[in-house]
């Protein structure tokens, strides 16, 4: 390949040069060797096989958010269910997903249970209870408070 000795005005142009190029200028600034690289556009096709991965995916989040709603501690269980107590070992235990919901959503299966290895652990929580918020039997359903239907701290 051919060396190509660029201006010194040239040579210091690091980035793109405007939002609808395709080409990219590097500088190595150990070398001072400006590098060119062309990059291609990217086109989102949103195929079916996409969409349906989508679509899981949206279903798997709703259906981890009501079993994390249904198991984190509360008023009537300070440290929260037995099967919380068993996801939050299982996280302490491991060191690749960095927060807690994320290790859930990760022990999510694809027919909408919750399985820490073979122990399936999903409880009363169905999966067409993930579409909207559980209510906890005692709870009321509702309330009149107008704020955080919680009922604890805004930390959601």
């Amino acid at each position: 390949m051919a060396k190509v000795n660029f201006a010194p005005d040239v040579e210091s142009i690091s980035g793109k040069l405007c939002s609808r190029s395709g080409v990219i200028y590097a500088v190595n600034k150990q070398t001072g060797i400006t590098h060119r690289l062309e990059r291609h556009e990217f086109t989102d096709a949103n195929t079916e096989a996409q969409q349906a991965v989508r679509k899981t995916f949206v279903s798997k989040g709703k259906f981890a958010s009501a079993w994390w709603k249904a198991n984190k501690p509360s008023a009537e269980k300070p440290k929260g269910s037995e099967h919380y107590l068993l996801v939050m070992k299982a996280y302490k235990g491991q060191h690749k997903i960095g927060n807690p919901y994320s290790y859930l959503c990760s022990l999510v299966t694809d027919d909408m249970k919750v399985k820490l290895g073979d122990l399936d652990i999903t409880g009363s929580v169905t999966p067409d209870a993930g579409g909207g918020s559980v209510v906890k039997p005692g709870s009321g359903g509702s309330s009149s408070s107008g704020g955080n239907t919680e009922g604890e701290g805004g930390d959601a």
